[in-house]
């Protein structure tokens, strides 16, 4: 609960009011413009609180809490920005019709990542062999989004559902020594996608 609080119902709280606020105090900037600003701006960098976080012994429960929001934060941004310039690009916003199709779209994403996570972790079953188990997980983010973008749903939540599945059930489809190989490989692959998006 804390979780979704913070990834959906906060991120979404601050898109609408950054919106509004842009729009209140430049009048000629549209409304569907300050949602598509408030969208960028809303999501907070959860790596670098997480990293302080660790230095300061700061309880367990909160930077799970902290990780866990920064798994849906983006996603949820994402897909409100995607609103946004829809609207922008249409000149038409109606907030309802936005809300359902938000809440389509993020369970429409979840649904395929879980599709996608369990079809691999039933191929992941049959494989005893560590470099491939190690190259199937590496492609299932990719096989993840882009199934569910040819389904017009969230690519970012159906990546985040399908991983977070198959770390559940890695423990029971996998062998120790294709996890003892596969950590290092996940860490370099962290190590430079963080330093990457510092970088950028």
């Amino acid at each position: 609960r804390p979780i979704l609080l913070l990834a959906v119902g906060l991120v979404l709280f601050t898109t609408v009011a950054v919106g509004f606020l842009a729009h209140y105090f430049l009048p000629d900037f549209p409304l569907a413009a300050g949602f598509a600003l408030g969208a960028i701006v809303s999501p907070p960098d959860a790596i670098a609180a997480t990293a302080i976080a660790e230095h300061l012994r700061i309880p367990r429960r909160i930077i799970t809490i902290l990780e866990g929001e920064s798994l849906v934060n983006d996603a949820t941004a994402l897909v409100a920005l995607r609103f946004a310039i829809v609207a922008v690009s249409t000149g038409a916003f109606s907030l309802p019709h936005a809300a359902v199709q938000f809440v389509l779209v993020g369970l429409g994403g979840i649904g395929a990542g879980l599709a996608v996570g369990y079809l691999t972790v039933l191929i992941q079953k049959r494989i005893d062999d560590p470099p491939i188990e190690i190259t199937l997980s590496l492609l299932t983010p990719f096989a993840a989004y882009i199934s569910a973008e040819r389904l017009h749903v969230s690519g970012v939540l159906a990546v985040v559902a399908a991983g977070l599945y198959h770390g559940w059930r890695i423990p029971e489809i996998t062998t120790s020594r294709t996890r003892l190989q596969a950590g290092p490989v996940w860490q370099m692959i962290e190590f430079l996608l963080n330093g990457l998006v510092f970088l950028l």
